[in-house]
């Protein structure tokens, strides 16, 4: 753990610890909290960085994924994101934002206006988004939805184990809101 450490000098007078050296294991993620935004803290080879604490897919925590040879995985859909770097493997868009971090004292440290900063601006993009989608109610038979058998319905186009990938690929299909044929 010695060799990967770097501890810097606080130069920011808003650094605040949101963990501690002891408590970091190789090989797993740390959960921790600043001000109700959630954030991972990973130790591996290359030393202690921090990265948002959830997966920008679908949300999911973290630190409940796995960390692997520098590869932090999301146990919900499998995508992965260097721990240097925090970009997403296979592809340029969806990387984890990475906070600039220091160790010190046996304690790791982030910039609170830092994250709140992003939080912020991240938290803005999502409200404009979520206000360009608001549309007027439709009624159920208005829905889309994948088509079905009569009586049946779409019972045969689940498939065992995989019931979640066959609902995701709804939502992408139809979006957010659909019915069942």
């Amino acid at each position: 753990m010695n060799a990967g450490l770097q501890a810097a000098q606080s130069g920011s007078r808003d650094m605040v610890v949101i963990a501690r050296t002891q408590d970091l294991e190789d090989g797993n993620v740390k959960a921790a909290n600043l001000d109700g935004i959630d954030l991972g803290v990973v130790l591996h080879a290359n030393g202690i960085c921090v990265f948002q604490g959830r997966c920008p897919h679908q949300g999911t925590l973290l630190s409940e994924g796995t960390l692997k040879d520098g590869l932090l995985t999301c146990r919900a859909h499998g995508w992965q994101f260097a721990c240097s770097s925090g970009y997403r493997q296979g592809q340029s868009t969806s990387d984890l934002k990475k906070f600039e971090a220091i160790a010190e004292e046996s304690e790791v440290k982030v910039d609170r206006s830092e994250v709140l900063e992003w939080n912020a601006q991240r938290s803005s993009q999502d409200k404009s988004v979520r206000q360009t989608r608001v549309s007027p109610a439709r009624t159920v038979e208005q829905l889309p939805g994948p088509k079905g058998f009569p009586f049946l319905g779409n019972t045969l186009q689940y498939k065992p184990g995989r019931l979640h990938l066959v609902l995701e690929q709804w939502c992408r299909e139809f979006g957010p809101c659909t019915r069942s044929g």
